[in-house]
């Protein structure tokens, strides 16, 4: 499902987010935005977008008949835009903030590192483990001394940016998206008690300055949106954009839980994620603030007005021929009764042909598979193995699967095992795809998408150097 799906529809129809923006003026050098009024302070200007969630606790012991699952991406860079973070920046300009070079710097003089955040009033939200029942919401106006603790409250939060005039990127933030590409740095060794699994320190380091640039980035694209429409006097949309964002998060969280972790309920859910160092509502607020950004950067694209015509998707054709070349491929479903499972073989048979009728006669084969198969078939919806020459199991019934032609049932194949039964579900023949209306809207996909990669090169470069951030504490702890 593509959780982005209802912005695109809220914004074709409101015409809002691409109405506001234009006529609008971007941020001069310095990436100087107005405040409310003379004297303001930089980092009570304006509230946080999406409310800040608080740290999780310690992580509970494992759970009994849960294995541990790294999910993939929830909440990764800009979808079909590769993220680019620019070279050697320049040096920071009076007021404006360090920005991020090739590593990033220290912490920043003047801010202590691991500042610790107060929480502010509590708001409505999900406890990030069990028996977690106290959510706050955070600004960084409300700063607190190092080493600051809260007795009998809920854990610190440690800030490790800080973008724009007040959005805060918590290093927990960045934690979780690094625990969400554990495949990118989580090893499997041998151990003295047989393999286990450990961590590269070198990868891990690697993916975390990745996630924490990326975090910042979203970030950069979120406070340039906001000084553009704050400016347009269009705050409104915002707000239309934030709620529709949270409903995407809410239904994408939903549909992970139920189609991807296939559990039903939500402590059941919120234990597995803790048990992976994962918690809601961080997930949530990724989801959120990527989808805004998601939406905001497209309906820029879209206000530059840059189409794909015909002319281009042709050429892109005749210079990509070798991409659009396909080997004969087939997808086929198999019926396996073995001898072994009969008396003699005339039972064998009798059993197959009565099966083999079935299917003729229009029976639905994945379900006679399920129901008579004597081999692996029946475990996999009737999927035979293989799906190019030479890959097709067993060998034997090869020929006769490249024979059929999509929909055809073959007759009874007999083997030294006992007899197959096999149907052809699709067919592709080797060759070059002709220049359908098909292959027409996959190369117009592939251009716009390269045509997106480098607008939004040019967009990012461009927050990079101008951009207000400060960063705190780089290093992962």
């Amino acid at each position: 499902m593509d959780a982005t799906t209802p912005f695109r529809r809220w914004l074709c129809s409101a015409g809002l987010l691409t109405a506001a923006l234009s006529g609008c003026q971007t941020p001069g050098p310095g990436g100087s935005v107005s405040t409310d009024g003379p004297g303001a302070n930089p980092l009570t200007a304006r509230p946080q977008m999406p409310t800040d969630p608080i740290a999780p606790g310690p992580l509970p012991p494992s759970i009994p008949g849960v294995t541990p699952i790294i999910p993939g991406p929830l909440a990764p860079s800009t979808p079909n835009l590769t993220p680019s973070i620019p070279g050697p920046l320049p040096t920071a300009t009076t007021g404006v903030a360090p920005t991020i070079p090739g590593s990033l710097p220290p912490s920043t003089p003047g801010i202590v590192t691991g500042l610790p955040v107060t929480p502010a009033a509590s708001v409505p939200g999900e406890p990030i483990t069990p028996n977690t029942t106290v959510p706050a919401s955070y600004t960084a106006a409300a700063v607190s001394p190092p080493k600051l603790t809260f007795p009998g409250g809920p854990p610190r939060l440690k800030v490790v940016a800080i973008v724009g005039a007040d959005n805060i990127v918590t290093e927990e933030e960045v934690w979780q998206a690094v625990r969400q590409r554990g495949p990118d740095y989580l090893v499997l060794v041998d151990g003295a008690k047989g393999k286990q699994i450990i961590t590269d320190p070198v990868k891990e380091k690697k993916v975390y300055s990745e996630e924490f640039r990326h975090i910042i980035e979203r970030e950069l694209i979120l406070d340039d949106m906001y000084d553009r429409l704050k400016k347009a006097k269009k705050l409104d949309v915002i707000e239309e954009l934030k709620s529709t964002s949270e409903k995407a998060a809410d239904q994408q969280l939903q549909d992970y839980k139920v189609k991807r972790m296939r559990v039903q309920s939500d402590k059941e859910f919120r234990m597995i994620l803790a048990s992976q160092g994962l918690s809601i509502p961080v997930l949530r607020r990724q989801l959120e603030r990527q989808m805004m950004a998601t939406e905001y950067v497209r309906s820029m694209f879209k206000e530059k007005g840059k189409e794909i015509g015909l002319t281009d998707i042709r050429a892109y054709y005749e210079s990509h021929q070798d991409a659009f070349r396909t080997p004969d491929r087939v997808k086929w479903q198999d019926i396996f009764v073995s001898f072994n499972k009969f008396p003699n073989p005339r039972d064998a048979y009798d059993h197959a042909i009565e099966i083999q009728q079935q299917a003729v006669g229009g029976a639905d084969f994945a379900a006679l598979s399920k129901q008579y198969d004597q081999g692996l078939a029946g475990q996999q919806g009737g999927e035979g193995i293989g799906q190019k020459r030479g890959e097709i199991q067993p060998p034997d019934v090869e020929p006769m699967v490249w024979e059929l032609k999509p929909g055809q049932v073959s007759p009874l194949i007999e083997t030294p095992a006992g007899y197959h039964i096999v149907k052809v579900v699709e067919r592709d023949v080797a060759g070059l795809r002709p220049f359908s209306v098909k292959v027409q809207i996959e190369i117009r996909g592939k251009l716009q998408e390269k045509l997106h990669e480098q607008e939004y090169k040019k967009m990012v470069d461009d927050l990079w150097w101008r951009g207000r951030f400060q960063v705190i504490d780089s290093a992962p702890h």
